[in-house]
């Protein structure tokens, strides 16, 4: 990447890097690597690839994975269940998990950033917000679902706040697509990315 990664600064363009799609020996869930929940050898091994990383390219944002607020509550899922918008307890797991996991991934980006001297900014995993669903797979409001969408925790993102998440990133991502703009299209909401963003 050093040769994209120089182009783009030298446009003044300060890259984010997306941080994820992990080994699969990293998390407890190997049949989706992507978006699993990382073991504590995950979580080391994570540590260093970052610090390597935030050494290599001090000038870039990483985005600490990808709308991490999915809920999948079984390895049946779309993505092959565990991911970190699961709260449910499952496989052993206390409730809150998810959460709880995420700002472990956050905390070891955090502390690569310090241990490298690097000047790279941390970035909360985009929140999609979409198909919102409670812990208990209640949906928060039939408005902002879309039939057959995969669904997120809409408690994920006060979840990881009050878990002292804000203590580990610097910037946070959010999506709003225009293909998925009828989710938030309400005679309340009426649609659109302020909305969404002032409801969050």
């Amino acid at each position: 990447y050093d040769g994209p990664i120089a182009q783009l600064l030298a446009a003044s363009i300060q890259p984010i890097l997306l941080v994820t799609d992990w080994p699969t020996t990293w998390g407890y869930t190997p049949w989706a690597a992507n978006c699993s929940v990382l073991t504590a050898v995950g979580l080391d091994g994570l540590q260093a690839f970052l610090h390597a990383a935030m050494q290599r390219y001090p000038s870039c944002y990483f985005q600490m994975g990808n709308e991490c607020d999915s809920y999948l509550p079984s390895p049946d899922g779309p993505c092959g269940g565990g991911s970190f918008g699961n709260t449910m307890p499952e496989w052993g797991m206390p409730a809150n998990w998810g959460p709880i996991a995420y700002v472990d991934v956050l905390r070891r980006a955090w502390l690569a950033k310090n241990d490298s001297g690097s000047s790279a900014s941390i970035v909360l995993a985009g929140v999609s917000a979409d198909d919102c669903f409670t812990p208990d797979q209640q949906p928060i409001d039939t408005g902002h679902l879309v039939p057959g969408g995969p669904g997120f925790n809409g408690k994920w993102l006060r979840a990881v706040l009050d878990l002292g998440a804000a203590d580990y990133f610097e910037k946070a991502a959010f999506h709003h697509y225009h293909h998925y703009r009828h989710a938030w299209e309400t005679p309340v909401m009426q649609g659109g990315l302020l909305p969404k963003v002032e409801a969050w």
